[in-house]
């Protein structure tokens, strides 16, 4: 059985995802862009928070992780 009912789904991206795809070339705020070298997504900036896995109280980064999350990737 196919996950995809309507095949016709699978032969042109949809234009909402060719878009993200797009903005993420060029580079969107907070430095979030796709790395041309390997093809990753590249997130972060100093003393930001950009993901789930990130942490910080006050003005203390417990776990900085500025770069290329691999839970992001992963989903990328």
């Amino acid at each position: 059985m196919s996950a995809v009912h309507d095949p016709s789904l699978l032969e042109e991206p949809s234009p909402l995802l060719l878009e993200i795809c797009h903005n993420y070339q060029r580079g969107t705020r907070c430095n979030i862009h796709v790395d041309s070298g390997d093809g990753l997504l590249y997130a972060g900036e100093e003393e930001l928070q950009r993901t789930w896995l990130d942490a910080r109280y006050e003005s203390w980064v417990v776990t900085p992780r500025t770069g290329k999350p691999v839970e992001i990737n992963a989903l990328w």
